[in-house]
C-alpha cells in the first residue's frame, strides 16, 4: 500500500494468482473423488492444500510487488 500504483497492481496480481489456486484446488477436489484413502490422509492433503492455496498467492503477489519497486527505483 505505499502507492495506487502498487495496490492496484497487487490487486490484479493477486486475484489472477487465486483463481489459479481455486482452479488447482477444484481439479485436486474432483480427482479425489475417485481416490479411495485413508479418511486421516485426506483431511490432512485438504488441510495443506487449502493453506498452499491460501497463502501460496500472497507470497507471489509480495515477490512481484517487490519486483516492481525494484524496476521502479532503477528507473529513477
Amino acid at each position: 500500500m505505499k502507492s495506487l500504483k502498487n495496490w492496484n497492481f497487487a490487486q490484479k496480481y493477486s486475484t489472477k494468482k487465486m483463481l489459479k489456486s481455486t482452479l488447482l484446488l477444484a481439479i485436486l477436489g474432483l480427482l479425489g473423488l475417485f481416490i479411495n484413502w485413508n479418511k486421516n490422509l485426506e483431511v490432512a492433503i485438504g488441510i495443506s492444500l487449502i493453506t498452499f492455496a491460501l497463502f501460496y498467492p500472497i507470497y507471489l503477489t509480495e515477490k512481484a510487488l517487490k519486483k516492481l519497486e525494484d524496476e521502479d527505483n532503477h528507473s529513477n
